[in-house]
């Protein structure tokens, strides 16, 4: 008499080993990962040719990113987009803003999207409340460290200008030192505080 152990796999396949098992599940999850990328890709392209109609993927091959780091770009060209008052007038923002997100909520993955990766709706509008208006931000805020931490301590090239701006105004100079300090933006914080405001609000996109 022989005892056979047979081990089953999440989605019930069987295997006479632990070693292949463990290898097949290991293959299933980097497929099914693989998918929510593709599917991320497939939002952010759609997204940005809404608003960006001239916009050649064939033209950009040179800066498209990794496949796992799409999701990071969907939430990054979203924010963008809703950051931009150019692009979202305030009188667009609110249909705009849901249109989007049901857009991404409606997708395959977009559950998995919106709950597990980085596409978190609660997260991108914290993050465009700030930047489509950083004085109000400012006067609301306690510290700029606050703030710093809703944009993911990251600023564009438009963030700065604007913050210049305020900043060579007299107004929340030191919430302002204490944003670029939290997030390392400590050259750009050395302009401001030298009134090397050009350097900055030249340099906006």
């Amino acid at each position: 008499m022989r005892k056979v152990v047979t081990y089953y796999a999440e989605d019930g396949t069987p295997f006479d080993n632990e070693l292949n098992c463990y290898t097949y599940e290991r293959e299933q999850e980097k497929k099914y990962w693989e998918e929510i990328y593709r599917c991320a890709k497939q939002l952010d392209e759609a997204i940005w040719k809404q608003f960006h109609p001239d916009y050649s993927e064939e033209e950009d091959q040179t800066n498209l990113p990794d496949l796992h780091l799409y999701t990071f770009w969907l939430k990054n060209d979203v924010e963008s987009i809703l950051t931009d008052t150019s692009l979202v007038p305030d009188k667009d923002f609110e249909q705009t803003k849901t249109d989007i997100f049901k857009m991404i909520a409606d997708s395959q993955h977009g559950d998995i999207l919106m709950k597990k990766c980085d596409v978190n709706e609660e997260k991108i509008m914290a993050a465009v409340s700030v930047r489509r208006d950083f004085l109000s931000a400012l006067e609301n805020a306690k510290c700029g460290s606050d703030l710093a931490s809703k944009l993911g301590y990251t600023f564009s090239k438009n963030d700065l200008c604007k913050l210049a701006q305020i900043h060579k105004g007299g107004r929340y100079r030191e919430k302002i030192e204490d944003m670029l300090t939290a997030a390392n933006f400590h050259s750009e914080c050395s302009l401001l505080c030298s009134g090397q405001y050009d350097k900055l609000i030249n340099n906006a996109e």
